[in-house]
């Protein structure tokens, strides 16, 4: 059971980190938005922050648990970074379907009254987006977690050889 707990903090933490830099590239990118439309940039700046906060809690989290079904499967031999980029992409190219299973706020209400074809558009371009994101976070987190020594980890010999 303590295992278990043990994982989960680890997914949130995961996605505490992920959540915060999602929220400092997505307020950046509202910034620059809300400047390229002529906007205050005290108006898409948080909202963009936010929002892409959220998705990156959620999309780290996935990340975390799809890794940690990874590694329970198979003990011997550690993923390449590649292999964690693709864990990352599927994680991140999954949740636009999931957040559209679950309409979130407003924003979902008024793509479901487009077209079908601008809607799959959307939906498309949000899971590409979201994928890319993912994946370019995951081989950051891999390429962080390998570089950081046991003794700041709290991980023993054999959670080693899953990280390099």
């Amino acid at each position: 059971m303590q295992g278990w707990f043990r994982r989960l903090r680890g997914a949130l933490g995961i996605g505490a980190i992920w959540g915060a830099a999602g929220a400092m590239v997505g307020g950046i990118g509202g910034a620059i938005a809300g400047l390229v439309a002529g906007l205050p940039i005290g108006y898409l700046l948080p909202v963009a922050g936010l929002y892409t906060g959220a998705t990156t809690f959620f999309l780290g989290a996935g990340f975390s648990l799809a890794l940690t079904l990874r590694a329970s499967r198979r003990v011997s031999g550690r993923p390449s970074t590649g292999r964690v980029a693709a864990l990352g992409a599927l994680a991140g190219a999954a949740l636009p379907f999931v957040w559209m299973l679950a309409p979130v706020g407003e924003l979902l209400t008024d793509l479901t009254a487009l077209p079908m074809s601008q809607f799959l558009a959307v939906l498309l371009g949000a899971s590409a987006t979201c994928g890319a994101i993912g994946a370019g976070f995951a081989a950051a987190t891999m390429t962080i977690a390998r570089r950081a020594p046991v003794e700041l980890t709290g991980r023993d010999e054999s959670e080693s050889r899953l990280l390099g």
